[in-house]
């Protein structure tokens, strides 16, 4: 039981600490504008840059263009793509790693009601916080 206690209140310190892998709220509000453009669209992947995004089916044929009049290109985007309804854009990656935002636009994002912060400390198992750090 005091096991129990002590893991929760390290993981409810760890949580609202702020503590996290480090994100840019620049790059994550730049990430959740274009979410809000391209959520209700069919697409396998995605490129932007010139204040276009450009989306691509699974076969690699381009099939719209969205305009994007805030691209910045100071912000770097390596990929986006599109699996079922969550859109991934990844931002670092390095062999089969990614770092990124994914934006969760279907009906599974009700799981994380209440959740604020939440980071994987193992295969299965997720860190999570419902206070805003």
């Amino acid at each position: 039981m005091q096991k129990k206690i002590a893991i929760l209140l390290c993981l409810s310190i760890f949580a609202l600490s702020g503590c996290s892998a480090g994100h840019n709220k620049d790059a994550a509000e730049y990430c959740d504008t274009m979410n809000r453009l391209l959520a209700d669209r069919d697409f396998s992947h995605a490129e932007v840059g010139g204040k276009v995004i450009v989306l691509y089916n699974a076969d690699g044929a381009m099939i719209a263009e969205v305009p994007f009049a805030q691209y910045d290109a100071s912000i770097r985007i390596l990929s986006i793509r599109k699996e079922n309804d969550i859109i991934y854009f990844v931002t670092q990656g390095a062999v089969d790693d990614e770092n990124g935002y994914m934006f969760l636009n279907g009906e599974e994002n009700k799981v994380f009601d209440g959740i604020w912060y939440m980071e994987r400390v193992s295969g299965n198992g997720y860190a999570y916080g419902t206070a805003k750090p």
